[in-house]
């Protein structure tokens, strides 16, 4: 409430004009609550916006997918076209291939330095696919 605002309902109050001055308030009222919720929006926009900066920081990208910096070491891997299409950190699920990775989200089909390729009856049997 500025000090015109209180100036106005003491002014009314004075003038013996008690409804204004209850009405003026409640007016008052109503807009110091939209300023609040307005406010509160503002401050939960802030803190998901620093949390994703937070998080960029924390990101590394080391082809073919990204990983999570947690206090000096890798988590992950993480989807590499889910987190630069969506900004969505999808873990990377194991085929049970060694270095091949799915994203059960889009589908993406990763492999990595370490991949060996599976035998024909693992292929057929669809072992690790």
């Amino acid at each position: 409430m500025g000090i015109k605002d209180y100036k106005t309902v003491l002014d009314l109050i004075q003038k013996g004009l008690t409804l204004e001055a209850r009405e003026t308030i409640m007016a008052l009222r109503e807009e110091h609550l939209s300023l609040r919720e307005a406010n509160l929006e503002l401050q939960e926009k802030n803190n998901n916006l620093k949390k994703q900066l937070d998080l960029e920081y924390q990101i590394q990208y080391d082809p073919p997918y990204y990983w999570k910096l947690v206090e000096g070491k890798k988590d992950g891997p993480y989807c590499q076209q889910c987190k630069d299409k969506d900004q969505k950190l999808i873990r990377l699920q194991n085929t049970g291939a060694t270095g091949a990775w799915r994203c059960l989200s889009c589908e993406a089909f990763y492999t990595d330095d370490n991949y060996v390729e599976p035998t024909p009856q693992q292929a057929i049997t669809n072992e690790y696919f």
